[in-house]
């Protein structure tokens, strides 16, 4: 069948468009045909057929032709009838139109096909058709059924999920509907198969069918798991249809994402789970349910009293798979365990105490025993920045981390890069302190490579980034270097060749980016010296969301009165220039609670991902009070109006919902 009828007549769809062509003698049964029919004359050896239909009031008309006879083509003069309750032989049923039409065709074997419009006398758009062949006896009623398939004028794709679990082998049942011109679904045949396509190349993700010829045909996607699917994206086209109906969805695995202060989950049901480190704790929020934020507003939550952890922690990280969740503290050597409960709350399991050395890692923000986390998916296993090294804690059990795998000795960083499709981590070490500047580490090997030559004005890198769809890591700085500038590093680590020019050495395609805006500059106090550490990479879209580490309107500390986060597009492939497209800045707007930003610092709170309902992709940070998230919807930010004498400063209201650019959470 090809519509689904309107009100109580849907249910019955069926029997709607079972439409019998039956043979009547002069004079027999049906009504006549219709007044504004198209009628044949003065054609010899003809009989008399009957088409009975009940249709929706969507459909206006008909017109039947004779195609072919006993297996030849054939032509004959179009046979048009309009469907409505006014026209001849028709009459209002069940929210729709029954009618009986009868008409003449030749006698012989006839192929017959009958179109619907939603047009009177033949005309506007198709809505489904059907073609039936049956042998046609003068005198002789022979019942002849048609099954209508549906003229497909749009599609729209779905997924069961748009957000797998990365490290989790899955299959993701997708929805593809079909729509006539009225705008009904079409259920049953299609006219015009759908195809389906897939944009992931990576041979991870598979397509069940890529042809889609019915409404009962069931199509889903396989995933692997694999952690190198940045996305999937699935586009539906109508074959035949000109201009060709189109429509796609995203598939983006997730699991943990952003920086090593801010964990976030994100369920295969699509809810979306901060875990903020606070003064005493751990505060366990939920964002969104999966069609946006999970509020009553855009700005309050009730949400559970913080976890009490002694010592609090500073950084957190996920392991999704497994619904696991470590937090580590800078004055501790434990890790400390939860499990995940499908409702995001947690409990809490065996901690384990590491061998960090108890002098720790010296930087510029003090010393810390544990300085970051990672959770490494190919290994099972979190690593740890510590004194010895990045070191790699792996569990047998799959409910607590307590064994130390391996050591990778070098110099470790708070705020250090991790690509979990090389398995590769890039330190970013203080060139004040040390020499080295980068560090790029291979944790299955257990080796690391000291950078042969540092970018132009590397001064005092400070975190680091990649896009795991590219292998482009991006690497900020701490201060402005010696000319006052604010610079990006991007180093291509897909061409990265090992143990060169010397051994324990590594060089790659690399380039220093100016960060420009006027938020931010030397010339006045209202302006930052340094806005731009924090760094998080959206791989799906390739924008990276950065922010200040030492900037706020509420810390005091004489840093400008401005608190700068920003987009920036980065290369889209391995294969692309190393350039920047464009960059845009805000400075944030007073919190709901009407005090001001101040950012947390190290180990800094910064992470970019989609949340479902809200962005694609988001920026989230929480404050240096723990009290408040804030998710900045990236693209929006993009296209925010700029400032006249800035084209890198989007303007945004000063009062909620701030455009809908920002929005805040609470957090405790």
């Amino acid at each position: 069948m090809a519509i689904t009828l309107p009100g109580t007549m849907r249910a019955h769809c069926a029997l709607a468009f079972a439409a019998v062509l039956a043979l009547t003698a002069c004079g027999g049964g049906g009504a006549g045909l219709p007044p504004q029919s198209t009628v044949p004359t003065n054609v010899p050896a003809v009989a008399q057929a009957s088409i009975t239909l009940a249709v929706p009031l969507s459909v206006q008309s008909l017109s039947l032709a004779l195609t072919g006879i006993n297996g030849s083509p054939a032509t004959y003069p179009l046979v048009t009838a309009n469907l409505t309750a006014q026209s001849p032989g028709c009459a209002a049923q069940n929210g729709g139109t029954a009618c009986t039409i009868t008409t003449s065709f030749p006698v012989g074997t006839d192929t017959l096909s009958v179109t619907l419009f939603t047009a009177a006398n033949g005309t506007g758009a198709a809505l489904g058709n059907a073609t039936a062949t049956a042998k046609l006896v003068a005198g002789t009623i022979t019942p002849v059924a048609f099954s209508f398939g549906g003229v497909v004028a749009s599609v729209s794709v779905a997924a069961a999920t748009t957000h797998p679990i990365a490290g989790i082998a899955t299959t993701i049942p997708l929805s593809v509907t079909a729509l006539d011109a009225s705008g009904a679904t079409i259920i049953g045949a299609y006219t015009t198969p759908i195809d389906l396509s897939n944009s992931d190349t990576s041979g991870q993700t598979t397509l069940s069918s890529s042809t889609i010829s019915s409404s009962s045909t069931s199509v889903s996607l396989s995933y692997t798991g694999s952690l190198q699917v940045a996305e999937a994206k699935i586009t539906a086209n109508a074959f035949g249809v000109t201009p060709g109906p189109r429509a796609t969805v995203s598939i983006v695995p997730v699991g943990q994402s952003g920086s090593n202060a801010l964990a976030m989950l994100t369920t295969t049901t699509g809810s979306v789970y901060a875990f903020v480190p606070t003064a005493t704790g751990l505060s366990q929020v939920l964002i969104s349910t999966g069609n946006g934020i999970a509020a009553s507003t855009r700005h309050q939550l009730s949400i559970p009293a913080p976890i009490s952890i002694s010592p609090a922690p500073n950084a957190c990280a996920i392991n999704a798979p497994d619904k696991l969740l470590a937090c580590i503290s800078f004055s501790s050597p434990t890790i400390t365990n939860f499990y995940i409960n499908n409702n995001g709350s947690l409990t809490q399991q065996a901690s384990v105490t590491t061998d960090a050395p108890a002098a720790g890692v010296s930087n510029s923000g003090g010393t810390c025993i544990i300085c970051g986390i990672e959770y490494d998916d190919t290994d099972d296993a979190y690593i740890i920045a510590t004194a010895n090294g990045y070191e790699v804690y792996t569990s047998p059990t799959e409910n607590s981390y307590i064994q130390h795998a391996w050591t990778i000795p070098g110099n470790v960083a708070e705020n250090f890069g991790y690509n979990p499709v090389t398995n590769m981590i890039l330190s970013p070490v203080y060139a004040t302190i040390d020499a080295t500047g980068l560090t790029y580490m291979n944790v299955t090997n257990k080796t690391s490579y000291v950078i042969a030559t540092q970018p132009a004005g590397l001064f005092e890198p400070d975190a680091a980034a990649f896009d795991s769809a590219t292998n482009i890591a991006a690497v900020t700085e701490e201060v402005a270097n010696a000319n006052g500038t604010n610079d990006l590093f991007l180093e291509n680590m897909g061409s990265a060749a090992l143990n060169s020019p010397s051994s324990g050495q590594f060089t790659a395609t690399q380039t220093t980016l100016m960060l420009t805006s006027s938020l931010f500059g030397r010339a006045s106090a209202t302006t930052c010296d340094v806005p731009v550490t924090g760094i998080a990479i959206d791989p799906a879209s390739h924008l990276a969301f950065v922010g200040s580490e030492f900037c706020g309107q509420g810390n005091g500390s004489g840093d400008g009165a401005v608190t700068p986060f920003g987009v920036l597009a980065l290369p889209t492939s391995s294969h692309a220039a190393l350039a920047i497209s464009s960059q845009v800045y805000l400075t944030m707007p007073p919190l709901p609670d009407g005090s001001l930003w101040n950012d947390p610092g190290d180990p800094h709170a910064i992470a970019a991902m989609p949340i479902s309902g809200l962005c694609s992709p988001c920026g989230i940070t929480y404050n240096a009070e723990s009290t408040w998230l804030a998710i900045i919807d990236m693209q929006a930010l993009r296209s925010a109006p700029r400032s006249p004498s800035d084209p890198n400063l989007a303007i945004i209201p000063s009062t909620p919902p701030y455009g809908n650019i920002v929005t805040y959470v609470k957090a405790q």
